[in-house]
């Protein structure tokens, strides 16, 4: 009785050696993944500030002729009074 009582824990025992190695396997892979997904999030984070930063300075360049039209606008009719 001993004797299958301890060849049924060594067969569970092996069993859950077995699950123990695929799980840790899987988050091996899985750890790469978040590792890829990690560096293509910087990536597309540093695409997206640079575009942010080429947007500012090319809507900087559209309003400054505006603004200097605005402001010499105001300026002739501060004098028209």
């Amino acid at each position: 009785m001993l004797l299958n009582e301890l060849q049924k824990q060594d067969r569970q025992l092996r069993n859950q050696t077995a699950i123990n190695q695929r799980q840790a396997e899987q988050l091996g892979r899985q750890a790469e993944q978040i590792k890829s997904m990690t560096e293509v999030e910087a990536s597309t984070r540093r695409a997206l500030d640079a575009q942010s930063a080429s947007f500012e300075q090319r809507l900087s360049r559209l309003e400054q002729p505006r603004q200097a039209s605005y402001g010499s606008h105001n300026l002739a009719a501060a004098f028209d009074k």
